[in-house]
Order: structure tokens, then sequence, then C-alpha cells
């Protein structure tokens, strides 16, 4: 029932599940989760991973702010950006433009 092609899915739950670790403040579980959902993201194929990658990237991000490591988020905003500009070929897609607004709000909160 969860084999290989299955990935993509389980991926998906395990996301939302770390969102709402995030969300009641369980910042070491939501990392912990979002580390397994990378995992899969990048066992997939590359046209499936790199959005995919850029999507958990920033959300282990988001995390990593919300912690108070704003270093380690910038850095991982900076691999979010990378990711998605891979996927979608532009800084302009709105999935790039999020993250790079993230990376200046931290910029300018310094």
């Amino acid at each position: 029932a969860f084999g290989s092609s299955n990935r993509p899915e389980i991926a998906k739950v395990l996301h939302e599940i770390g969102l709402i670790e995030r969300d009641l403040g369980k910042y070491d579980d939501a990392l912990a989760t979002f580390d397994q959902v990378l995992n899969i993201d990048l066992s997939l194929s590359e046209s499936e991973a790199s959005g995919e990658t850029g999507k958990t990237l920033h959300e282990i991000a988001l995390t990593l702010c919300s912690k108070g490591d704003f270093e380690l988020g910038k850095k991982r905003f900076e691999e979010a950006v990378r990711a998605k500009e891979l996927a979608f070929g532009t800084r302009k897609h709105p999935e790039v433009a999020t993250s790079l607004y993230y990376l200046a709000t931290l910029a300018y909160e310094k």
C-alpha cells in the first residue's frame, strides 16, 4: 500500500503534519517531519522534485525562523529560491517570489 509510487502522496501528508506541528509551536518536530518530506522530494525524478523541494525548503526556512534560527533560515530560503528557479524557470513565478519576499524581509529586519 505504501510503495514507491505513493511517495508523493506520503510527502503531501507529511507536509501537512509539519505545518500543523509548526502551528502548535513544536518546531523541532516540524523540522524532523519536513526533513522526511525533503528526503522524499529528493528521491523523486528531477522533473517532479525541484518544485516540491523548493516548497519544502521554504517551509523548513519558515520553521527555522519561527524557532529563532534566522541565519540557517536565510540559507534555506536561498536554497528554496534556487530550487524553485530550476523548477519554474524564472524569478517572476509566484513560488519564487514568495521565497524572495521572505529573504528580503529577513535582510530588512537585521
